[in-house]
């Protein structure tokens, strides 16, 4: 079971149809379809009844969203341990005068990227 089909299954849904759920998580329709069909397969059941445009849980489905749910809240949490404040994060702003900007800056920025 993947992570991101638990995710893509969430987001259906909350979202009530896959078209919805692809706009939100940036897949295509289809990707949506794929994920949904991979987790069924897997489980043996299906996730959702698709009523003409809207897109309903089914019984299984309502079982397996409250799971789904904190899975997703562990693997955030499991990402966040790994985080250090040692770790540099955040914004990085540079300041420069327009000389140093244009000569010296490009190489020092294409190391550091």
């Amino acid at each position: 079971m993947e992570l991101r089909h638990l995710k893509t299954f969430r987001t259906v849904a909350k979202r009530g149809g896959f078209t919805r759920a692809g706009e939100e998580l940036g897949y295509a329709q289809s990707t949506i379809t794929s994920h949904i069909h991979a987790l069924e397969e897997e489980l043996g059941s299906p996730l959702f009844d698709r009523l003409g445009k809207r897109t309903v849980l089914t019984e299984a489905g309502q079982r397996l969203l409250p799971y789904a749910e904190e899975m997703d809240r562990l693997s955030r949490e499991a990402a966040e341990t790994v985080v250090t404040e040692e770790t540099p994060s955040g914004p990085l702003r540079i300041g420069a005068p327009e000389s140093l900007l244009v000569y010296r800056l490009p190489t020092i920025l294409y190391e550091y990227r």
